[in-house]
């Protein structure tokens, strides 16, 4: 190609890309080395990594002084009053009018009613008070064959189907102060509290469940809270029971706690058949010698048979009343029942007691005198029962508390309005009589209360519930105090562990199916039957005293040689109720007891085993090596925890539990000489 034929760029295209490398370098070599390639946005502005933290630190020491002047620079904002607000919104009434109703208008319409004023107030609830001064107590005892089927299916889940049913158990005691309750009842804002009339008639206790945590041996530590798990036949509703149920089914719940307030705050002890009786855990009670056992069990007795009799009379009365109905219901047999008393009094033909002819004269008062009414009798078998309970807790050294008053109140297990039986669940509702009576469930147009009248506590005379007041008896007085004695059982022990224990008390909730309330507060307790303490207030509680579980046996060193190198032990177990004990003689290597022949109390040879589980290591001489005497010390091997452990014949010979034992044994065979106790508690 000629050179003349070629353009500019074609002749310097070298030199031009050269000239372009040149100037990159240039501009690249001086942004890295004269300009900052990397920046960020720090406050709107864009600076190098080198001046990050110096831009930081003085916004930070700005701040400081900013917050170090004594004059905040930041704007006052008023803080609204809540608590005005919330008042006035309370004063709005339910309904408010904007305008006049229209005329010929079939009632409000839509636009005249305010739906702010519809809302309804959130009441302050309390929480019941923790039960205190709790009390533990250990024993043994052996299940009676008496138990209902059912009934003991579920004591043997609970001690084992061992022949015979020897257990152990801890009775838990405390005092919950009724009067604490209230008083929270009444406290805080008035405009807030629950209305008196509503908890007036809820003062119940619903359950007494016992908390229990086990010791440790080795770590010296407590473990886990545990609930203990109630007795079979035991009536008692857990804090926050949900109890969602027809309007009827929730009176009958109601009425069921209310007639057995006492068997839920004190739950009988089960049926037994050991001479040694139980007898409720407290500071003050007494322990009873062989002439109390005696007398406790006659007590017990009589108290058993009042109830089967107070029993006989409802289905008696239930008769009455149904036969009743059944004839006015049929056409022209209105009055059969008054027309077979004969001419007699109304009463005396209505119960078919034959009251024969009477004038106004006052003919036949003999016959008068002695008839009765079922209610009458239940009435008069309720006095007994009261009185017999009074006479226990006298022998016991316990006193009456709100549940069992005086002598004049009646004890609502079994109460009704007028006889004292509680209504449909313990009880019958009387249809003869209005009048109030022990334990009852008296309903009328004001609501549903305990019997005895709207009065402020169940199981206290008068208008309490659980009292009556007979026509013309003056009314009993208020008792001073309502703290009431509560306690529970735990069978679910293990022999030889340590446990302690706090008593949880689960009261009615005064706001059980009550509607007139706000929304939320009536969706959270509206079906929640029962309210327990504070859990806050329940963990800073107190614990009872450590209580250690008798183990399957006992041994306690008698005499030993350590020349001879041979010891005599004596070892006692439970069978049948009582404590049995044989001795044996060991040496280094024995076991300590093992499966022996026996003769039993009742004259019955028997194989037990006496086996305490521990071996004997050695016997070790401190001082002259006779074969009894003092100077000798048995070491003893428990291979359970690989601990050695000692003792001597001196150290056992005033061990507390030897002394125990002897005590319980002596009183055992001398119950036994004389007539056989009745079982039970």
């Amino acid at each position: 190609m000629n050179p003349k034929d070629t353009g500019f760029f074609q002749q310097n295209i070298e030199k031009l890309i050269l000239a372009t490398g040149v100037l990159f370098l240039l501009v690249f070599g001086w942004w890295f080395l004269m300009g900052e390639p990397f920046t960020v946005e720090l406050g709107r502005q864009s600076i190098g990594p080198d001046q990050i933290e110096p831009q930081i630190a003085r916004r930070a020491d700005t701040l400081k002084k900013r917050l170090d002047e004594p004059q905040s620079t930041l704007p006052d904002r008023p803080i609204p009053s809540y608590t005005q607000a919330f008042q006035d919104k309370s004063a709005i009434k339910p309904t408010a009018l904007a305008s006049l109703s229209p005329l010929a208008h079939p009632g409000l319409g839509v636009g005249l009613v305010d739906s702010d004023g519809d809302e309804r107030p959130t009441y302050y609830l309390p929480t019941p008070p923790v039960a205190q001064a709790v009390i533990a107590r250990k024993g043994h005892s052996v299940l009676s064959d008496q138990i209902p089927t059912r009934e003991l299916e579920g004591m043997i889940k609970l001690v084992g189907n061992q022949q015979p049913r020897d257990f152990r158990y801890v009775s838990v005691a405390a005092t919950f102060d009724m009067d604490e309750w209230i008083r929270r009842l009444q406290s805080g804002d008035k405009n807030l509290r629950i209305p008196q009339r509503w908890w007036n008639s809820m003062l119940g206790v619903t359950g007494v469940i016992l908390q229990r945590q086990e010791l440790d041996e080795v770590t010296g530590q407590w473990g886990n809270t545990v609930l203990v798990d109630k007795l079979p036949n035991q009536l008692a509703f857990k804090p926050d029971t949900q109890a969602p149920a027809t309007s009827q089914q929730s009176k009958e719940t109601i009425q069921l706690i209310r007639a057995r307030q006492e068997s839920i705050a004190r739950h009988e002890f089960p049926l037994t058949s050991g001479n040694i009786l139980w007898t409720p855990p407290s500071e003050d009670a007494k322990e009873l010698d062989a002439d109390g056992q005696r007398k406790l069990s006659k007590l017990n007795d009589k108290i058993r048979k009042l109830k089967e009799q107070i029993r006989r009379f409802q289905e008696q009365t239930e008769k009455t009343q149904q036969n009743r109905q059944d004839t006015q219901g049929r056409p022209g047999q209105r009055d059969v029942g008054r027309r077979r008393g004969g001419a007699g009094s109304e009463k005396g033909g209505e119960y078919g007691g034959g009251g024969g002819r009477r004038t106004a004269r006052g003919d036949n008062k003999r016959q008068d005198a002695t008839a009765r009414t079922p209610q009458e009798m239940i009435r008069q078998a309720q006095e007994q029962l009261l009185m017999t309970k009074i006479e226990r807790n006298e022998l016991l050294g316990l006193e009456s508390d709100a549940l069992l008053p005086d002598r004049q109140g009646a004890y609502g297990d079994y109460g009704s309005k007028d006889a004292g039986y509680g209504a449909n669940y313990g009880g019958y509702d009387d249809p003869y009589s209005r009048g109030p009576g022990p334990g009852g469930f008296v309903s009328d147009d004001k609501g549903a209360y305990p019997g005895g009248g709207p009065g402020r506590y169940p199981g206290a005379p008068g208008d309490y519930a659980g009292g009556y007041r007979a026509q013309g008896q003056a009314q009993a007085a208020e008792p001073q105090s309502r703290k009431i004695q509560v306690w529970a059982h735990d069978l679910s022990i293990e022999p030889g562990k340590t446990y302690r224990y706090r008593v949880v008390v689960a009261v009615l909730n005064p706001l059980y199916r009550q509607k007139r309330i706000q929304a939320e507060q009536r969706d959270e307790n509206y079906d929640k039957l029962a309210l327990g303490p504070d859990p806050e207030e329940l963990e800073s509680s107190d614990w009872s005293d450590p209580v250690h579980v008798d183990g399957e046996h006992y041994f306690f060193m008698v005499k030993g040689s350590a020349k001879a190198q041979t010891a005599s032990v004596q070892v006692w177990r439970v069978h049948d109720g009582r404590w049995v004990s044989k001795e044996f003689d060991v040496r280094p290597g024995d076991p300590i007891g093992r499966v022996s022949q026996m003769v039993l109390p009742n004259g019955i040879q028997q194989q037990l085993d006496m086996n305490v589980g521990l071996v004997v290591v050695d016997l070790i001489g401190t001082g002259g090596g006779s074969y009894g005497g003092r100077d000798v010390r048995m070491l003893y091997l428990d291979p359970k925890i690989n601990r050695i452990s000692g003792r001597t014949v001196e150290d056992d010979r005033s061990h507390p539990d030897r002394i125990r034992l002897e005590n319980e044994l002596a009183l055992e065979e001398e119950l036994a000489l004389s007539d056989a106790p009745a079982p039970g508690p």
